[in-house]
């Protein structure tokens, strides 16, 4: 386990939780709206790989998002920090929450806080950026609300629903802001 606050757990993501829900969290068309992961239908398999990389890649930390309703732990997205880039002391920041009835809750500003602190503290990354569809309100304002500042906006970057294309909002935080 990496850190507790409250309602929330991160911990490393195992091929354990490789199964149907997980599965068909990647492959809803709802929750996948703003995910690359969209473009191709996801199996068992090919979920149980990129979890094995991110396993044994020295440069990314995938953790499982857990929400605690009293003694019960229940996975309902997943957060990745990285690809770590030491060189530059900084690292990218990314998260999906699948599980439909936690979204709106604070579970992202939270997971995205715990990350962030992490990185931080004990990691002693000294930036961290993340991307969001300009059309997913919800992301953009986790990572807002966690400190991150709108460092600039990537016009048309990205095809949306039906081919429409869509801007991707930029956002960046140093160690050295105020967090929140």
């Amino acid at each position: 386990m990496l850190e507790q606050a409250g309602r929330l757990r991160l911990r490393l993501v195992q091929q354990a939780d490789v199964g149907d829900r997980y599965i068909g969290w990647l492959n809803d068309p709802i929750v996948n709206r703003f995910l690359e992961t969209r473009f191709t239908i996801q199996t068992a398999d090919g979920v149980r790989d990129f979890v094995c990389k991110m396993i044994d890649s020295p440069a990314d930390w995938l953790f499982a998002m857990e929400r605690l309703d009293g003694l019960a732990a229940r996975h309902i997205g997943n957060l990745r920090l990285g690809p770590i880039r030491r060189e530059h002391a900084s690292a990218s920041v990314s998260l999906f929450i699948g599980d439909r009835a936690s979204w709106g809750q604070g579970f992202g500003t939270l997971a995205i806080s715990m990350v962030r602190d992490f990185a931080f503290d004990r990691l002693e990354l000294e930036r961290l950026s993340a991307g969001a569809y300009a059309q997913n309100a919800g992301s953009i304002q986790a990572f807002l609300a966690a400190g991150f500042q709108i460092e600039g906006r990537r016009r048309g970057h990205v095809r949306a629903e039906q081919g429409l294309r869509m801007d991707v909002v930029e956002m960046g935080m140093l160690s050295t802001d105020p967090r929140p």
